[in-house]
């Protein structure tokens, strides 16, 4: 707000997923108030699934809030889910259904200085809220939207406002809550310790080591086993325990959304959290890789995508940038990674339909970028269509890379990636189809292999194309799966 107000860039959406009982609702209604009584005029609008969600649950504890701090100026309307104080400073709580298709207009239209939008349980809120919320985020001198729900699925319009870029998101554990930590009560009416340990018990497995793609966890704290009939407790768990929750588990205690129950994409949720979280392993400090994937059409944008010291961040996105904007943006990488101490350099470009090649000749043919490396610099070709390296694993080198992405991604650590990576990775499908395979006696088998969506069907489902997915699968994948498509003058290790 400090930011808004001195007019400098800020971050203006929030998505806030959360487990039961930690609070989230009570402190929007705090927001709210604080919200309504610190900026003149301002107008803030809140909504829920359902009327009894807007009344029973934030309202009442705006209400509340208000009734214990005397002199407030201004009315508050409890009948009509409203706090007044003049006919352009008011705040309100609406459920908004879109019978007649004016859900969006009886929601849109609100303009002013000072603008405050709250979705509580938001997975539930229709998409026409979102749309119009959308549209009123311009102008004015602090605009704030609060996005806040027990994120229950990956495929509604709620969890993919965080996917956007420019949308600030936090995560409210109940295994973070004072109440669970200390094992007391230290906020009266929060959840308790207690029912985390039957949330355990019903909803978690012991198993002996973690994986990211479950989102194992332990605790500090020994978890008591309660018993399976009456009250009491039977034992506990000690200390460091490693339990498996079950998707249940995840929305209602973690506040994380559970994978897709198809289980259909090659990279889970929880290995890409992993990798956001780890630190640089400093591996191989000598050798770099960069994946571009360029630009065709339309919307589409080109990705530079770059690995050093088991690091990997996006070093560019480029809007119809031509051969020379690539071939600048790499070469200075280049540049900035000799002096940090590389010596070989693997360059990987997309050249799906001609659109790379100008790219692979430029950078193969600047002596200047060859000088830098005395170990080498390999520059790559990849048609995403072409035959896999594993063709009994995977239908083309598309989904090879992206699964191959996979295993790396169990290592690297993913530095400050763009909203969007993490939808490309996570949410782009693929299927098992049948190939038939030549082994070299000449005789043929028929296996099972994946095959990944193709793009369009990508395109259509997220109105945009998986670019940062295609560049960064191209950046981290090894390179024995590129054997023997190395250039004449390039040292092969």
């Amino acid at each position: 707000m400090r930011k808004q107000l001195a007019g400098q860039p800020a971050i203006k959406k929030f998505k806030i997923d959360a487990g039961h009982g930690v609070g989230k609702t009570f402190g929007c209604a705090a927001l709210v108030n604080w919200f309504h009584d610190a900026f003149t005029p301002s107008i803030v609008m809140t909504t829920a699934p359902g009327k009894d969600q807007v009344r029973l649950l934030l309202w009442k504890d705006i209400f509340a809030q208000r009734a214990r701090v005397p002199g407030l100026p201004g009315r508050a309307l409890e009948g009509a889910l409203t706090l007044r104080k003049s006919p352009d400073h008011w705040a309100v709580g609406r459920t908004v259904d879109d019978s007649g298709g004016k859900g969006e207009e009886r929601w849109q239209g609100q303009h002013g200085q000072y603008l405050m939008f709250v979705l509580d349980e938001a997975e539930g809120v229709p998409d026409h809220i979102f749309t119009s919320t959308n549209a009123m985020m311009t102008g004015g001198l602090v605009i704030l939207w609060i996005m806040i729900a027990n994120p229950k699925t990956r495929t509604s319009t709620y969890y993919r406002q965080g996917l956007k870029a420019g949308v600030g998101r936090y995560r409210l554990s109940v295994l973070d809550h004072p109440n669970v930590v200390l094992g007391r009560d230290v906020v009266p009416g929060a959840t308790g310790r207690e029912w985390v340990e039957t949330m355990i018990a019903d909803e978690c497995e012991v198993v002996p080591a973690h994986d990211d793609d479950d989102f194992t966890f332990q605790l500090a704290w020994p978890c008591r086993i309660p018993a399976q009939e009456g009250e009491g407790w039977v034992g506990e768990h000690p200390p460091g325990t490693i339990f498996r929750p079950s998707s249940v588990f995840l929305y209602r205690v973690m506040g994380i959304a559970p994978k897709s129950g198809a289980g259909d994409t090659i990279i889970s949720p929880g290995r890409y959290e992993a990798a956001t979280k780890r630190t640089p392993s400093g591996d191989r400090p000598t050798v770099a890789w960069v994946g571009v994937d360029c630009a065709r059409d339309g919307d589409d944008m080109g990705t530079v995508y770059a690995r050093h010291a088991g690091k990997v961040w996006r070093e560019a996105q480029i809007a119809h940038g031509n051969t020379d904007k690539y071939w600048s943006t790499i070469k200075d990488l280049a540049k900035r990674l000799k002096v940090a101490g590389v010596r070989r350099l693997v360059v990987r470009v997309d050249g799906t339909g001609g659109w790379g090649a100008g790219t692979v000749d430029k950078v193969r043919g600047d002596l200047e970028i060859k000088a830098w490396f005395p170990d080498g610099v390999v520059v790559i070709e990849v048609n995403f269509g072409e035959d896999a390296h594993d063709k009994r694993a995977y239908a083309n080198r598309v989904t090879e890379l992206y699964g191959e992405a996979n295993e790396q991604l169990k290592g690297v650590a993913l530095h400050r990636p763009p909203a969007e990576l993490e939808e490309d990775l996570t949410a782009r499908r693929y299927k098992w189809v049948s190939a038939t395979v030549r082994n070299s006696d000449g005789t043929i088998d028929v296996v099972d292999v994946k095959q990944l969506e193709p793009k369009a069907a990508f395109k259509k489902d997220h109105h945009r194309s998986p670019d940062d997915g295609d560049g960064l699968v191209l950046c981290v994948a090894p390179d024995r799966i590129f054997a023997g498509k190395a250039t004449d003058w390039s040292i092969w290790a």
